[in-house]
This record gives C-alpha cells, sequence and structure tokens, in this order.
C-alpha cells in the first residue's frame, strides 16, 4: 500500500530551509524555473512530480526568483512540451526563453528496494547545458523532507564545494567517532543524528546497532521528560481549580497526575487529590439527592396511578407494580437520599407489594404465578401454551386438600416435612386435588374463563422433561445424572449410581431437587409424578421421571413409562400439576 505524503510535505515549508543570505538584494538573484519531476514506476509511495517540484521551489526560494507554477504549466501546454522533454538542450533553451528564466531545474524520483532518491539537475537555458546536480537518499518514507534541504544545499554550490560537503558527508570514521562521543557524554539526541550519518555514509552493522542503542536511549530520555512535563502540567492545572474552588476539575487534574506512570505515589497529588474530594463529594451527594428524589417521584407518581388503576387489565396493573417495586429497591439503596426519603420510600414499596398480592395469582399469559394462600407457584411454558406447576406438589400444599395426609417415613427418615414432596398418593388421589385447586380457584375469580388445573399429558411431561428437544435423559444425553434427587452413593437403597452425589437419602425438599431449562424442578428424580392419556382423556397414562430409590439408567430416560396403575400408595410416588384449558 502506498504511503501519502501529503502530511510530510505539508510541514516542509515550516522548516524555514532557505539559504538567501540576510539582507541579499533579490533582484540580483537569478530567475528558476522549476519543472514537475519524472517519477519512475518503481516508486511505491504516493508521490507526485509536481509535489516534490512545490516543495524544491520552497526550499530554493531564498536563491533564485522563481518563475510560477501555473506560468510554468502554461508554457509547457503551448510548446506541447512533457516536462522529460526538457533534457533535451533545444527544448530547454525553447522553453527558458519563452517563460524568460535564466535556469531549469527538474530531476527524477527512483527507488530501489527501500530506498527512495531524488536527482536533482540545473539547466543553463542560454548553453543547455547541466551546470549542476544533486541527489539524496532516504530508506524511510517518513524523513523524505529533508531531502529536500540537501538537494538545494548541492544545487547552488559549484563543483569545489560540492565535492567538499559529499566528503564531509559521507565521512564515516568521523560521524562514527562524534556519535559515539555524544553517547558517553549522554547526549543521546546528538548521538543519533552523528550515527545516522554513519549509517548514510556506511550501512556497517557495528554503526546500525550503536544507532539502535543510541535511539532507544534518545526515547526513554523523551518519555521520561513528557511524563514529568505532562505531570507538572496537570498539578498546575489542579493548583489552580483549587485556588478558584472548581472542585470537580481539581479532582480531575490530581487524578490525572497521579495516572502519569512513575508518579502513582507522589505526596503532593495525592494531597491535592484528597483536598479537592471534599467540597466535590458534598456538592456531588446534594446534587445527586436532588436529582434522585426528582426523578424517583415523577416516575413513581405514573406507575402507582396505573397500578391502582381497576380500569386497566391485570396485566398491565401487574407490569406497572413490578416497576414501582423494582424502582422503590433502588432508591432505598441510594447512598444520597436522606433517612426521611427512604423511610417514605419503604412505606410506599409495602403499599404496592400488598396491591401486587392481590394482582399476581391471576394467570396471565406469558407470566409466571403463584396460587394466592397456596404458594404453589407456576411457571409459563411458551412452546406449550400452558402452565406447569414449578415443583411437584408438596406436603404443606396437599395438606391444604387434606389435613389428615400422612407421607409417613422410610427407614426412620422423614418423608413428612412442609417442602418435601407429597407421597403415598395414588393417580386418582392427585386427579382429585387438581380438582380441588380448579375450584378454589374459581371460586376466588382468580381463573381466566376455560381454564382447569390438571395433571399433565403423556406428551406434555415429555415436553417439559426434555425442554423442547430429543435429549435422552432430562439433564441430557449420557450419565451420569447433573442434576436430580436419585439414588446416589448416599442413597439407603441397595443399588445406586455410585459416581453420583445429590446430597440426599430420601426425597428432597422441591426447590433442592434440581432445576431444568425450562425453570421447572425435579422433572426427573425426587418421586414419580403420574401423568393421564391427553387434554381430553383423563383416563391414567403412566408414572414419569424416575424416583429417589432409582439408579438404572434405562428407567431414568426422558421416554420411560412404567405404565401400570398402582393403587396402594408408597414412598415413591407424587405429582405436579398444569394450568391449562
Amino acid at each position: 500500500m502506498k504511503k501519502s505524503l501529503t502530511v510530510a510535505f505539508a510541514s516542509l515549508f515550516i522548516c524555514g530551509f532557505c539559504f538567501a543570505q540576510e539582507g541579499a538584494d533579490t533582484t540580483k538573484r537569478p530567475y528558476a524555473a522549476v519543472v514537475d519531476f519524472n517519477v519512475e514506476k518503481s516508486v511505491k509511495a504516493e508521490i507526485t512530480g509536481s509535489a516534490v517540484a512545490v516543495k524544491l521551489e520552497q526550499v530554493l526560494g531564498g536563491n533564485y526568483r522563481l518563475v510560477t507554477r501555473s506560468q510554468v504549466s502554461k508554457s509547457l501546454e503551448e510548446l506541447k512540451f512533457q516536462a522529460s522533454d526538457l533534457t533535451d538542450k533545444d527544448n530547454a533553451k525553447t522553453f527558458g526563453k519563452m517563460i524568460g528564466a535564466d535556469f531549469i531545474i527538474t530531476g527524477s524520483v527512483v527507488q530501489i528496494g527501500n530506498m527512495i532518491t531524488i536527482a536533482a539537475q540545473c539547466v543553463n537555458i542560454e548553453t543547455g547545458e547541466i551546470v549542476q546536480t544533486a541527489e539524496a537518499s532516504t530508506g524511510d518514507v517518513n524523513q523524505i523532507n529533508y531531502l529536500f534541504k540537501e538537494i538545494a544545499l548541492i544545487l547552488v554550490m559549484n563543483d569545489a564545494e560540492k565535492k567538499t560537503h559529499l566528503d564531509e558527508k559521507f565521512n564515516y570514521p568521523k560521524h562514527f567517532d562524534d556519535g559515539k562521543k555524544a553517547f558517553e557524554r549522554q547526549e543521546y539526541s546528538e548521538a543519533v543524528t552523528c550515527l545516522k550519518r554513519a549509517v548514510a555514509a556506511k550501512r556497517s552493522p557495528e554503526a546500525e546497532a550503536f544507532l539502535k542503542q543510541a535511539e532507544e536511549k534518545n526515547n526513554l530520555k523523551l518519555d521520561l521528560q513528557q511524563k514529568k512535563t505532562d505531570f507538572e502540567r496537570a498539578m498546575n492545572d489542579g493548583r489552580q481549580f483549587l485556588k478558584s474552588r472548581d472542585w470537580s476539575s481539581a479532582e480531575t487534574a490530581f487524578k490525572k497526575a497521579l495516572s502519569v506512570p512513575g508518579y502513582g505515589n507522589d505526596k503532593d497529588a495525592r494531597d491535592g487529590l484528597k483536598n479537592s474530594r471534599g467540597e466535590a463529594e458534598s456538592a456531588k451527594k446534594m446534587k445527586n439527592a436532588l436529582d434522585a428524589c426528582t426523578e424517583i417521584k415523577a416516575n413513581l407518581q405514573s406507575l402507582m396511578t396505573d397500578a391502582g388503576n381497576s380500569a386497566l387489565d391485570d396485566q398491565k396493573r401487574i407490569g406497572a407494580s413490578d416497576s414501582a417495586i423494582a424502582l422503590l429497591d433502588n432508591a432505598s439503596k441510594s447512598p444520597d437520599l436522606s433517612d426521611s426519603d427512604k423511610a417514605g420510600f419503604a412505606n410506599l414499596k409495602s403499599q404496592v407489594s400488598e396491591l401486587v398480592s392481590d394482582l399476581k395469582p391471576s394467570a396471565l399469559s406469558g407470566r409466571d404465578f403463584t396460587v394466592k394462600g397456596l404458594g404453589m407457584e407456576f411457571v409459563w411454558m411458551e412452546k406449550m401454551g400452558c402452565w406447569a406447576g414449578k415443583y411437584e406438589v408438596t406436603n404443606g400444599e396437599y395438606r391444604e386438600f387434606d389435613p389428615s395426609h400422612d407421607s409417613k417415613s422410610y427407614k426412620e427418615g422423614d418423608l413428612n416435612d412442609d417442602r418435601q414432596p407429597v407421597v403415598f398418593v395414588s393417580f386418582e388421589d392427585a386427579t382429585k386435588f387438581a380438582e380441588w385447586l380448579t375450584g378454589r380457584e374459581i371460586n376466588a375469580k382468580r381463573l381466566p374463563p376455560g381454564y382447569v388445573y390438571r395433571l399433565p399429558t403423556r406428551d406434555e411431561w415429555t415436553a417439559f422433561a426434555r425442554c423442547g428437544d430429543s435429549r435422552e435423559y432430562p439433564w441430557g444425553g449420557a450419565m451420569p445424572p447433573k442434576f436430580g434427587n436419585y439414588s446416589d452413593k448416599s442413597s439407603t437403597c441397595t443399588q445406586k449410581i455410585n459416581s453420583y452425589d445429590d446430597g440426599f437419602a430420601l426425597t428432597c425438599p422441591v426447590d433442592k431437587s434440581g432445576k431444568n431449562e425450562w425453570g421447572l424442578y425435579g422433572v426427573g428424580g425426587n418421586v414419580w409424578e403420574c401423568t393421564r392419556k391427553s387434554s381430553s382423556n383423563p383416563a391414567f397414562d403412566a408414572w414419569r421421571g424416575g424416583s429417589w430409590t432409582i439408579s438404572k439408567p434405562g428407567i431414568l430416560r426422558s421416554d420411560f413409562r412404567r405404565t401400570s396403575n398402582i393403587p396402594d400408595r408408597d414412598e415413591n410416588y407424587g405429582f405436579r400439576v398444569v394450568l391449562s384449558k
């Protein structure tokens, strides 16, 4: 890719390369026309002959009176000459007489390898003879600006001066020795300059290695100087901001000073930062508190209005209530609020929470919900279009239906805790519980029309056991289990999964039974769950999912169905319910 020299060229004239002696009579200087240089195809950088001519004009202006660029272009066009045609003596004479110049300066740009060379020649218009030539080279396109000074310098020399200059320029021993002495004096910038001259004179490994070392030292020195400058500038800014009581800007300035590498523990900067923070923090807290209260109160007013508006449907009211609670939670945690504001927000949260408690038990499509007064949680199954019990029905929930129920014990291990799944129930018991729950919620006017609680169907249970895909087991594709309460190494059963430990020897609390990707717990393990044939056929289908007594891989599969209806209730069998049309 070619590298543009536009930026590099733009800075050249600023450097002020000019060779006219101060006070010289400009009317005695000869006229010269600088013609576009010929740029060979070998040149990879973005260099134009016109750009080279313009930059050379800028450094030659002190030695010649220059014919304008427009006049040069116009004359070439009238003569139908190309710049390269002026190397011919007769053409040069013709062109020179037309524009009234004493000399024509032109040349070429070539590249061999990485080395770019600009070669110039000065032609006497009267004789057509080349009176002087000059060339300069560089391997770094970013250094090409400096070639013009060298070319301009040589073009105004006579042959003797040119020879002396070039002998000096290519005096390798002198430049190398000067660079070495400057390095020893720790004047690394001067050392770099001398060693670059040495390398230009003779590319010896010794000089190139020494140049690299000098450049590293010089860059390090420059870096340290820059860091010191940056630190002192930031410190001065910080002190000025302190005087003007601009605490925030002062803090920023002292932080900037401490961020300068090597100055992170500077005592003066740390003291300045400490001094600036006091007032800044007070002002910030006051402003934040005012802004926070204003914004929170405005948002709450709108949310509370929607939450209490009985004309809106329950879903919108619940959404407004949830948003209000989230806003109040964040507000109460803010360190910028006063104690009275926090107390007021806590009181509002209590009011909104009571409202949510009244609203949330209603089943709304697309939302999870909890059955009021019973605590049963249901998860919306988007792909199935129904809700499924988040957990297997617990002893505590079942005893709301049958207060006398006893889930008993197993080998002196209790199975009767309120959060353990209910056991010693049959398919018929589970069906009656679902019918009771439906009636309870219809009477409370918390069910949408046409919805009932029931046992899951064969296909529904398989779907939420596999989370909608074709996985072999509820947890994935291979043994041992990744979650679920099975007959593990801590089990009291004879057959165990010795490589698995779920932490429970009997049934476990339902919220410890392993969560699948659809948010359901205990789908697989803990207790067998009974299912019905279909949504339209309530007959018994199978027991699904295995239990805390099961270890055989074939029985733990997602599609395994134990099809014998066991009326004799025991410690393995429970159920979960769904809500659907």
